[in-house]
């Protein structure tokens, strides 16, 4: 297999009046290539965990861009520009047999109101330059809003289930290992239920408090026949977007489970915790 990876990864405040510029980028993690590869190959984040598993079972790595920053303001546009045009040559360089990317689902790109879901339209455009065949999986922050943009762009998503964000590496094994079972001939089927809150990110540790309930909800669902995975999105408070909000996206083996019925109930679980959110 030939397997295409990339990571652009900022949270970005929609009401913070500096930019994020290249240069912030560049003081954060700014790679192209071979030498992104090689740099994530040694670390232990999202990015690494594909790689390992990808390069573990033998298969073909490459890398278009590595890009990620410090939450700070929307990324300024002439940046975005640039890393969506070295993701698109990458992407037009196939045939791929699979795509990875690391994102994080709270970013924004200047002008805001000109860029509503800069995330699914990277995620699209990817999706168009490799074909309807092609298993992109996305891997996301939970502090995340998603979009039907971007979960019907990809194939799959899945979001850390841990705050603090211990688990990066992990999960991105994972993905690697689900978009491996896809090629095996895993077929998927996937659902989301939103919720009308954006939860405060002061309160989404998962050690304690409602958090780590909904999450132990959610290890209990997850180990039901046919249920792959289920990632809990809190939303972004600084996000000016129209989907902004907590969000449950269940991933089923197709046919073998009612990913709809699952989301509906971990989105009703949530909703039931609201008030245990507030924050005085």
């Amino acid at each position: 297999m030939r397997v295409l990876v990339a990571e652009y990864a900022h949270e970005s405040n929609c009401f913070a009046a500096d930019p994020t510029t290249r240069a912030r980028f560049e003081e954060g993690d700014l790679l192209t290539g071979a030498a992104a590869l090689d740099a994530h190959r040694a670390r232990t984040g999202v990015v690494s965990g594909f790689i390992h598993v990808l390069e573990e079972a033998g298969h073909a790595v490459e890398m278009a861009v590595a890009a990620s920053a410090f939450p700070a303001g929307p990324i300024a546009a002439e940046f975005h520009a640039w890393v969506a045009d070295t993701l698109r040559a990458a992407a037009e360089d196939g045939p791929w047999d699979g795509v990875l990317l690391s994102l994080h689902g709270a970013m924004a790109v200047e002008p805001v109101a000109g860029n509503p879901d800069p995330e699914g339209a990277l995620t699209a455009m990817v999706r168009a330059a490799v074909g309807p065949d092609c298993p992109i999986g996305v891997v996301l922050d939970p502090h995340s809003d998603t979009s039907d943009l971007l979960l019907g762009a990809a194939t799959f998503t899945l979001a850390y289930n841990e705050e603090p964000h211990r688990d990066v590496h992990a999960r991105g094994r994972e993905a690697a290992e689900l978009l491996l079972r896809i090629a095996g001939g895993l077929r998927l089927a996937t659902a989301r239920r939103r919720v009308p809150m954006i939860l405060p990110a002061i309160n989404m540790a998962t050690d304690e408090g409602p958090m780590h309930d909904l999450h132990e909800i959610r290890a209990r669902r997850e180990a039901e026949p046919g249920i792959v995975d289920i990632s809990l999105h809190g939303g972004f408070y600084g996000s000016d977007q129209p989907e902004a909000g907590f969000g449950v996206v269940v991933t089923a083996e197709a046919g073998a489970a009612d990913p709809a019925a699952v989301a509906e109930a971990m989105a009703a679980e949530a909703w039931g915790r609201r008030e245990a959110f507030l924050v005085d």
